[in-house]
């Protein structure tokens, strides 16, 4: 476990701990779960912030895009940038941090929506087991298109620069 915590990077920290562990305990207070000893609450806390993560970044980002008439600029840009600036990469971490932070009392909102929805109509344990997986997979699916990408802007960058 040493070994595994030792690897963990202050983004991984700060970006899928931090958020998942605060996401995770407000979950099991407001639905009455228990957690289990402190590597299950690492490992759920990682997974959960990491979710999360995805959330924010495929779909909170867009909408506070829109509502605040955020104008981005391109990949390439921010990693020019990023190699003249050292704090652009914090500042990142940062704001990613926020989006995660949002993206988590977001989703648990939701979920809270949810857990009525779900009492109200008495819908089956297995149904709600399905349409999680099936998100979760579709989640991680976008997920997997959008770090190609970003990688496939690295790779053109860093060969633009030799």
């Amino acid at each position: 476990m040493e070994k595994i915590i030792d690897k963990l990077s202050n983004y991984h920290i700060v970006n899928y701990i931090v958020p998942g562990y605060i996401f995770t305990k407000v979950l099991a207070y407001l639905l009455d779960l228990k957690i289990g000893n402190f590597t299950d609450i690492i490992i759920v806390s990682y997974f959960v912030g990491i979710v999360i993560s995805r959330i924010s970044s495929l779909l909170m980002e867009k909408v506070l895009y829109k509502i605040f008439k955020i104008k981005s600029q391109p990949y390439s840009l921010y990693i020019n940038a990023s190699k003249k600036d050292s704090k652009i990469e914090t500042l990142t971490q940062d704001l990613n941090m926020y989006r995660s932070f949002f993206s988590a009392f977001v989703t648990l909102s939701i979920i809270l929506i949810l857990k009525k929805i779900y009492l109200l109509l008495k819908i089956d344990k297995t149904l709600v087991m399905w349409l999680l997986l099936i998100s979760l997979s579709i989640l991680f699916a976008f997920s997997y298109v959008k770090q190609v990408k970003f990688i496939i802007e690295r790779v053109k960058n860093a060969n633009e620069d030799n």
